[in-house]
């Protein structure tokens, strides 16, 4: 879609492009990209998704046959009306795709695989310290702890990413000394799911009945 720039804050780094459908779509600076300085009229070439714009760049260095650009925005999925798994069974999925970090995951299966880990260490806590051994867990038991979750968490990690839309590879930000972890939690978790399928594959909960359509 084509449209232009009604308004920007520098300061917070967001605007509001005018589509040519008339409707006003907010976007922010990382998401206009081949411009160095955004300014009111400038004319863009956006895809868009419940009315934010998710990539643009200026009207003039669009190509017409540019993949994305010409073509119309990326379908809303309808999702499964089914209840979600709850945290056990997505536990045990991630424990099933022990390697597998292809496809998407949501919010919700990674803060679940997190949330039972948590449980499963705060009761080995309990038991070693009930049972004498003072309130630290052995050096061997929390390495082991550690060796079997860790191939799990990357996958699960890189499949949450792919949900976002990014590429599985910002995982490393994980391994940044102090604050790469805290980093990465906050990619993962301010980042919504895309609700549309996007180059990692359909949304995880997207319903059957969508996929048949789209066959």
């Amino acid at each position: 879609m084509r449209g232009h720039v009604e308004s920007y804050d520098d300061q917070a780094e967001q605007g509001v492009v005018r589509g040519e459908d008339g409707k006003a779509y907010a976007f922010s600076r990382s998401t206009v990209h081949d411009v160095q300085k955004i300014e009111v009229g400038l004319s863009l070439r956006f895809v868009s998704e419940h009315g934010s714009v998710l990539e643009a760049m200026p009207l003039d260095d669009a190509p017409a046959n540019a993949k994305g650009w010409n073509e119309p925005p990326p379908q809303v999925e309808e999702l499964d009306t089914r209840p979600e798994l709850n945290p056990l069974q997505y536990w045990v999925k991630c424990f099933i795709l022990y390697f597998y970090a292809r496809g998407r995951a949501t919010p919700s299966e990674l803060v679940s695989f997190h949330l039972v880990n948590f449980i499963i260490f705060m009761g080995i806590m309990i038991a070693f310290a009930s049972i004498g051994s003072g309130p630290a867990i052995p050096g061997w038991v929390a390495l082991g702890c550690f060796v079997v979750t860790l191939p799990p968490t990357l996958s699960v990690t890189v499949r949450r990413l792919h949900d976002a839309g990014y590429s599985g590879w910002f995982v490393l930000i994980y391994f940044l000394p102090v604050f790469g972890w805290i980093l990465l939690a906050f990619v993962l978790l301010l980042n919504p799911s895309q609700r549309h399928t996007n180059k990692y594959g359909r949304h995880p909960r997207a319903s059957r009945g969508s996929a048949a359509a789209e066959a």
